[in-house]
Formats: structure tokens, sequence, C-alpha cells
């Protein structure tokens, strides 16, 4: 299933100041720190190839869902 940023911005209940969905990306976190993103702003994927979840621990994030 592709997502689509119309359709989130749709659903998302808070207002977004900067939207951006990726098919395949290493790390949503890395993106958003990277680009020092804050406040209401969310980058999504389908897939990420090195996911973290929390205290640094690999996190599993296969091409069946979709990773805030």
């Amino acid at each position: 299933m592709k997502i689509s940023e119309n359709k989130l911005l749709d659903l998302i209940q808070q207002p977004l100041t900067k939207l951006v969905v990726f098919d395949k990306i290493d790390s949503t976190m890395n993106y958003a720190q990277a680009n020092a993103w804050s406040g209401h702003n969310l980058v999504m994927a389908e897939s990420q190839t090195a996911g973290k979840g929390q205290h640094g621990h690999a996190f599993a994030s296969p091409a069946t869902g979709i990773y805030p």
C-alpha cells in the first residue's frame, strides 16, 4: 500500500508544519534529526533499513508497515 500524503493530512488531527513521506529510508528519526525538525512535523516511511527503537535498540521495519 502506498502512503498518500494528502490522505494522511486528512486523517491527522493536529496541524502540521511539514510532512514528508518516503517509500524507503534508513531511519525516519535520523532524517528528522539531520534536518533539525521539531514541533509539528512528521516524517513517515513504508519501510526503514536502519530503524531504531527505544534506547537505540534495533527496530524491525519491514515494508508491510507504516513508521512515523
